[in-house]
C-alpha cells in the first residue's frame, strides 16, 4: 500500500466519523500510547476506535514504517524513486491542511480570553509582589523589635551587674573603713594608756628621787640636837627678798593657806622634825618640798622614803617653791586637762608645749590667780582665759602709754617730780580705785602706782581709758587682780630690775647639763627627764592636732616621730633603772645614757619641725595682726 492511499484512507475515515473533536483536557488525560504517534487528536481517537484487530495493527505498522522512511528521505535527500515522488506530492497537502486547521482553531478562540489571561497574570504578579513586600516588612519589623528587646535586656543585665558590684564594693569599703577606724581607736587608746603610764612613772621616779635626795641632804646637814630646840623660825619675807618672784609669792601667801602639816614641822621640839627647816641656803628648795611631806617621829632611811612623795595637805601657795608636777600635782593635772581640751587658747597650749620655764610660769600664774583647791574646773579655765587674753591685749597699751611710769610714793616726792602731798594722795587714791598698782619686785611691802609724768602726750589719757574699759568688761576691776600682776610675761623673761644679779637667786640650768657641771645629781637628771617629757607632750599634741584637722599625707613623718618618742621613753626607763641601782648617786654612771638622750632629743626636734609642715594653715588666726599678739612688754613701762 502506498502512502498516498494511506492518507486518503485516513482522511476518509475522518470525514465519515460523526464524533465530535475531543477537548484538550480529555486528550491530556488520555494515557493511550497511540497519542505519541504524532497524529492529531481526532486521528488518534479514530485509531483508538479501531481496536486491536489485525487490520488496525497492519495499518499502524505501515504508518510507522512510512513515517520512518519519510524522515530518512528528508535527511538523505532521496528515499527511492517512487517514494520520493509520492512524498513530494503528499507533504504540501498535509501541511496545508494542518495550517488551515490551526487557523480555524484560532478563529474560534475569542481575543478577550487572551487579554483576560494577560490581566489575570499581571494582577497575580502584583498581588504576589505586594504580599512578599508585606511579609518582608513584617519580618523586618519583628526582627527589629526582637533586636531592641535583646539590647534592652542586655542593658538591664549590665546595669544590674554594675549595681551589684557597686553595692559589694561599697560594703567592702565600709567594712574596711570600720575596721581601720576600730584599729585606729584601739591603737590610740593603747598609746594614750602607754603615755599616761610612762608619765605617771616618770613623775613617781622624779618625786621619789627628790624625796630621797632631800632625806640624804637633811641627814648630812642636820645640826646638833642641843641647838635644834632653839632653831629660829625662818623669815618668809627675808627669803623672798632674794627671790626673783617675791611679789607673786607674797601675794599668794596672803590668799592661799599653807599646808596643815607644815606647822607641826616648824614647831616640833623633836630634833628629827627640826631637820626639815634647819637647812643651809643650798638646800632651801629641797627643804620647801620636805614641808609638804608628813614627818614621822624618826626619819626613815633613804630607801624607805621613796614612797612618801605625795603631799598630805592641800597644794602649797605660790610663794612656797618651784612650780611643777611634784610640788603642785593637783594644779598641774588641772592645767594639763585645760591644755588638752579642743577649745584651749593657742597661747596657753603653746606655752604648755614649750615646756621648761614657759610651762613653769604658766603653772605659776594658774596657781596664783586662777586655781582653787576643790573649785570648779570651768571657773579655773575661764579665769585663765581671761588672764591670758587680757595680757595679750595689754601689749599695745604698753607701747602707747607714753608719758606714764610706775612710781612709788617716795619717788613722787623726790626730783624730778617733787609733787605736793595733795597731788600724791590724789594719784594714790585714783590708782587704787582703777587697779593701776603693783608690788615692788624686791620688797612686796612697797607699792608702785602708774601715774602721768608727762603732760605733752595727747593720746596717753585716751589709751589709758581704753585699757580701763577693757579691764571693766572682763570683770577685773571687781577681782583681786592688779594691773602690774596682769602685765607680767608668760615666757619666763624678767623685767629690767630683775635682770640685775640677785644674791641668793636661782641659776638657770642648761638644757643638757654635763657631768662636769655644778648641778646636783637631781638637777642633772631632772633636766634630761624634763627634756624627754616635753617631747612626749609635743608628740601627743602633734598627733591630736593632725587628727583634729584631718590632715593627709603625714603618716610617714608621724611614724618616724612616734618611733623617736618611743626611743626616748625606753631611754627614760633605762635612766630610772640606773638611778634605782647601786650606782644611782654618781653622775658619771649616767654619762653614756644621757648622751643618747641628748642625741635623740635633737633628732626628735628635727622630726617635729618636719611634722609641723602638715599642720593646717590656721596659724594666721593666732598671728593675725601685731595689734593683737605683739611681744610682751616690759613691766616697768615706757618712760
Amino acid at each position: 500500500m502506498s502512502c498516498e492511499s494511506l492518507y486518503r484512507g485516513m482522511n476518509y475515515l475522518e470525514k465519515q466519523n460523526p464524533m465530535a473533536t475531543p477537548t484538550k483536557d480529555e486528550t491530556c488525560e488520555s494515557n493511550d500510547p497511540d497519542r505519541f504517534l504524532g497524529l492529531s487528536p481526532e486521528t488518534a481517537e479514530l485509531w483508538k476506535t479501531l481496536g486491536d484487530t489485525p487490520d488496525s495493527k497492519a495499518l499502524k505498522e505501515e504508518y510507522l514504517r512510512t513515517k520512518g522512511q519519510l524522515h530518512r528521505g528528508f535527511s538523505s535527500g532521496s528515499c527511492g524513486g517512487s517514494t520520493t515522488s509520492e512524498t513530494t506530492q503528499v507533504l504540501p497537502g498535509a501541511n496545508m491542511q494542518y495550517a488551515k486547521a490551526v487557523e480555524e482553531e484560532s478563529r474560534k478562540r475569542p481575543p478577550q480570553d487572551d487579554a483576560l489571561d494577560v490581566g489575570l497574570s499581571k494582577r497575580m504578579k502584583q498581588e504576589q509582589a505586594a504580599l512578599e513586600k508585606y511579609m518582608n516588612e513584617q519580618m523586618s519589623k519583628l526582627r527589629g523589635q526582637m533586636q531592641q528587646e535583646l539590647v534592652q535586656h542586655q542593658q538591664a543585665l549590665d546595669e544590674a551587674r554594675k549595681q551589684h558590684e557597686a553595692a559589694l564594693q561599697a560594703e567592702q569599703e565600709r567594712q574596711e573603713q570600720l575596721m581601720m577606724q576600730r584599729q585606729a581607736e584601739h591603737e590610740a587608746t593603747l598609746q594614750e594608756e602607754r603615755e599616761q603610764h610612762e608619765h605617771n612613772l616618770c613623775l613617781l621616779i622624779e618625786q621619789a628621787s627628790s624625796a630621797q635626795a632631800e632625806a640624804v641632804r637633811s641627814m648630812q646637814t642636820a645640826p646638833k640636837p642641843a641647838k635644834a630646840d632653839t632653831a629660829p623660825k625662818p623669815d618668809a619675807n627675808r627669803a623672798d627678798a632674794h627671790d626673783a618672784k617675791a611679789k607673786l609669792r607674797a601675794k599668794m601667801e596672803a590668799h592661799t593657806p599653807g599646808p596643815q602639816s607644815a606647822q607641826p614641822a616648824l614647831q616640833a621640839p623633836n630634833p628629827s622634825q627640826a631637820i626639815a627647816v634647819a637647812t643651809t641656803p643650798q638646800a632651801a628648795p629641797a627643804a620647801q618640798l620636805a614641808l609638804a611631806v608628813p614627818v614621822a617621829k624618826q626619819l626613815p632611811p633613804p630607801a624607805q622614803t621613796q614612797l612618801a612623795v605625795q603631799p598630805a595637805g592641800p597644794p602649797q601657795g605660790i610663794g612656797s617653791g618651784p612650780f611643777n608636777s611634784s610640788t603642785h600635782p593637783n594644779a598641774w593635772g588641772a592645767l594639763y586637762r585645760i591644755t588638752r581640751a579642743p577649745d584651749c587658747l593657742a597661747e596657753i597650749k603653746q606655752a604648755w608645749d614649750a615646756g621648761d620655764f614657759q610651762r613653769q610660769n604658766l603653772l605659776r600664774d594658774f596657781i596664783g590667780r586662777c586655781y582653787v583647791q576643790g573649785g570648779d574646773p570651768t571657773t579655773h579655765k575661764a579665769k585663765l582665759n581671761c588672764l591670758i587674753t587680757f595680757r595679750t591685749k595689754t601689749v599695745k597699751w604698753r607701747k602707747n602709754l607714753q608719758g606714764y611710769s610706775w612710781k612709788t610714793e617716795a619717788e613722787m616726792r623726790k626730783p624730778p617730780l617733787e609733787w605736793e602731798e595733795s597731788r600724791i594722795q590724789g594719784a594714790i587714791k585714783h590708782c587704787e580705785k582703777k587697779k593701776l598698782t603693783k608690788k615692788d619686785l624686791y620688797d612686796p611691802n612697797i607699792r608702785k602706782y602708774l601715774v602721768l609724768v608727762r603732760d605733752d602726750v595727747e593720746s596717753a589719757e585716751e589709751k589709758l581709758q581704753e585699757l580701763q574699759q577693757e579691764m571693766a568688761q572682763m570683770g577685773l576691776l571687781s577681782s583681786d587682780f592688779e594691773l602690774g600682776d596682769i602685765m607680767e610675761e608668760l615666757d619666763g623673761e624678767t623685767t629690767t630690775d630683775n635682770s640685775k644679779p640677785q644674791p641668793g637667786g636661782k641659776k638657770r640650768l642648761a638644757e643638757y647639763p654635763t657631768v662636769e657641771g655644778e648641778e646636783s645629781i637631781q638637777e642633772y637628771l631632772g633636766q634630761y627627764r624634763r627634756a624627754v617629757l616635753t617631747r612626749k607632750a609635743l608628740l601627743k599634741g602633734a598627733r591630736e592636732r593632725l587628727e583634729k584637722e584631718g590632715s593627709k599625707g603625714h603618716e610617714e613623718d608621724l611614724k618616724v616621730l612616734s618611733t623617736s618618742g618611743d626611743k626616748l621613753g625606753c631611754l627614760l626607763n633605762e635612766l630610772a633603772k640606773i638611778e634605782a641601782g647601786a650606782e644611782g648617786g654618781v653622775k658619771q654612771s649616767f654619762a653614756p645614757l644621757v648622751e643618747k638622750i641628748r642625741s635623740e632629743c635633737i633628732m626628735f626636734t628635727s622630726y617635729h619641725a618636719q611634722i609641723k609642715t602638715h599642720f593646717a594653715k590656721t596659724a594666721a588666726k593666732t598671728k593675725a595682726a601685731p595689734k593683737k599678739t605683739p611681744a610682751p612688754p616690759d613691766s616697768e613701762g615706757a618712760k
